[in-house]
């Protein structure tokens, strides 16, 4: 491991008050709040890097959609941008300088200036190079990603890649199956074929994980005092925002441990996306998060859907409304 580079004192008493701030999101919120640890060389540099690449795969995707009218494109795009804005939650936490420039296709670092320029290029010869650029993205942030966790041991930085790596590889199964139908079989140039069929041969994965990338429902059990308090019913209140969009925060109470799934329904009675499948959970306060997608990562549309939570003795249903 590389040598630690140590907080000035100073410098720590600022990180300290801010150590509680709240986002508008359950996992940002968690991960904000993790023990703040000394930073490494290496940690520093992967979080520059991780910052752009990500801003890169974003930028990409916006072009592409211009060009081509693909929704895949629009829709990661929009995934992108919540994976840049939680590496800057961990720049912002330790008061990095952050390297994020906010214009459409300009990088700090020269090397992915020139890689945007040569994906857009490639990217926009035909729509199934494009989707090769798309799988080609996710090749790299996957192999990134893990380069990056092996010299990695801060619980907060550890648990962003593992949920970067997680996003990346539900869009790499969505691009690899746009592009089958294409006709083409994207060959790997950075990680393993035997890594990629791997990830393109299992399901989409739901919800948030750990730092290790095993899967974690958010809990909080504490009240404003606290206090512990484990609820005494099981209750599950109205998701928030509602009507809502892009996202809605789904919280529910268990005053029990139990195998828990949380599933989302269309009006029709056909299931949408699982955020939870038979996940074992403490007594205390949960929640979950649904961005709006289903299990293919593809928007919903607009309308009324329902969320069904179940914990093996009892169920609950209540209805939300995504509007765009």
């Amino acid at each position: 491991m590389m040598k630690k580079i140590t907080l000035t004192i100073g410098l720590l008493l600022i990180l300290v008050v801010g150590l509680f701030a709240q986002t508008d999101d359950p996992l940002n919120d968690y991960i904000f709040n993790l023990p703040m640890e000394e930073l490494n060389e290496h940690e520093l540099h992967s979080l520059k890097q991780m910052r752009e690449e990500e801003k890169l795969a974003r930028d990409v995707y916006l072009a592409l959609y211009d060009k081509w009218n693909m929704n895949i494109f629009n829709n990661i795009a929009k995934s992108e941008q919540a994976h840049t804005d939680m590496v800057a939650l961990i720049i912002e936490k330790y008061s990095l300088d952050d390297p994020f420039i906010d214009e459409l296709g300009v990088f700090a670092d020269s090397t992915l200036q020139e890689l945007y320029f040569t994906l857009v290029e490639i990217g926009n010869e035909s729509l199934a190079q494009a989707v090769f650029i798309g799988c080609t993205i996710e090749d790299l942030d996957i192999y990134d990603l893990k380069e990056f966790l092996v010299d990695t041991d801060n619980q907060d930085i550890r648990m962003v890649y593992q949920n970067l790596l997680k996003g990346s590889r539900n869009h790499a199964r969505s691009f690899n199956g746009q592009y089958a139908v294409q006709g083409e079989t994207y060959v790997t140039q950075f990680i393993t074929a035997a890594e990629w069929e791997q990830i393109i041969s299992s399901p989409s994965e739901q919800g948030a994980v750990d730092v290790d990338g095993n899967p974690i429902t958010l809990t909080s059990v504490e009240n404003a005092g606290g206090i512990v308090e484990l609820p005494t019913k099981f209750i599950a209140a109205q998701n928030y925002p509602n009507p809502f969009n892009p996202q809605t925060t789904i919280r529910f109470d268990l005053p029990y441990a139990a195998n828990v799934s949380v599933k989302i329904y269309d009006v029709r009675g056909k299931m949408v996306k699982t955020l939870a499948s038979n996940q074992g959970l403490s007594a205390g306060s949960h929640s979950v998060i649904w961005n709006g997608t289903d299990e293919s990562e593809n928007l919903v549309s607009s309308g009324v859907y329902l969320y069904r939570i179940e914990n093996g003795v009892e169920s609950i249903t209540n209805q939300m409304m995504l509007i765009k």
